[in-house]
């Protein structure tokens, strides 16, 4: 018996270390579609905490979000674009915060939800991923995404309140883990290590948030989480769809966002997140 279940470990440990090249159109069978008019939605659900040195972590709010994706060829090349939506709920209870009780300051706030558009990405020439077996018939392709890059906000007085830092820095990791056999069949989990948002108005206290979250691509839109739906439906219906053509506007950020509404924060003059305007897209 013990020969069977040393045998048994050992092909188990080769199987998870097999490792296979992602081809570019894998990776868009997974990711989007090959056809470009067919719109994809990816859902999450997670938890974020804080990470403050000298003190326990805090489970600040969890998140729901969403991502609604189309690919386009070009070539050699494909333009994934995208619009995405995150918004922070109640631990435990799933339900929409729209203000928020920051424990270090005692201070009320207004939570900026997440909605950003476009968010793209170009594959092409050089294009590179692997994928492991987890199990029979499914891969785990991992994707790890290191940011640093200048802070929008420094530089501005206006935002010393909220993150003087000269640069941003956070690292995403994904995984997406899908059939071989049936590629649109995808779970995926996705982690964060990044400083406080922006809105949270932490200043320059050291600290970091860390999001963790899975979810799954969905059939359609009809199966979009119901606090999504209602979000999307009263407060950005232009979310709903992922824009028709590869975009030449630059990728929206949270701290984007929040220098773009910073007014409408500070005078709390609406509720997050804030619509966009269609025809402030431009085509490639």
């Amino acid at each position: 018996m013990k020969n069977i279940l040393a045998i048994l470990t050992l092909i188990s440990s080769l199987s998870l270390a097999d490792t296979k090249k992602v081809t570019l159109e894998d990776f868009v069978a997974v990711r989007c579609s090959a056809d470009s008019s067919e719109q994809v939605y990816f859902e999450w659900q997670g938890e974020v905490y804080s990470q403050v040195e000298g003190e326990s972590q805090q489970r600040v709010f969890d998140i729901i979000g969403m991502n609604v994706a189309r690919c386009f060829r070009d070539g050699d090349t494909v333009h994934q674009t995208t619009r995405e939506i995150q918004v922070y709920v109640k631990p435990f209870t799933g339900k929409l915060m729209d203000n928020w009780l920051n424990p270090w300051t005692g201070e009320i706030l207004p939570i900026v939800h997440v909605a950003n558009s476009p968010v793209q990405v170009s594959f092409g020439e050089g294009f590179q991923l692997e994928s492991k077996s987890t199990s029979d018939g499914r891969q785990t392709i991992l994707f790890s995404v290191p940011l640093t890059y200048p802070n929008p906000l420094h530089g501005d007085e206006r935002f010393l309140a909220y993150d003087p830092s000269p640069l941003y820095q956070a690292t995403e990791l994904y995984q997406f883990h899908y059939d071989e056999t049936n590629k649109a069949n995808v779970g995926i989990t996705w982690s964060r290590i990044s400083r406080f948002m922006p809105w949270m108005k932490m200043g320059d206290r050291q600290g970091s948030l860390i999001f963790h979250a899975t979810g799954k691509r969905l059939k359609s839109y009809d199966e979009l989480n119901p606090t999504l739906k209602k979000v999307i439906q009263e407060r950005v219906p232009n979310f709903k769809y992922a824009p028709n053509c590869p975009l030449k506007n630059k990728n929206m950020t949270s701290w984007t966002y929040f220098k773009k509404h910073f007014d409408a924060y500070v005078s709390q003059s609406s509720l997050f997140p804030i619509d966009i305007r269609l025809e402030e897209d431009v085509c490639l």
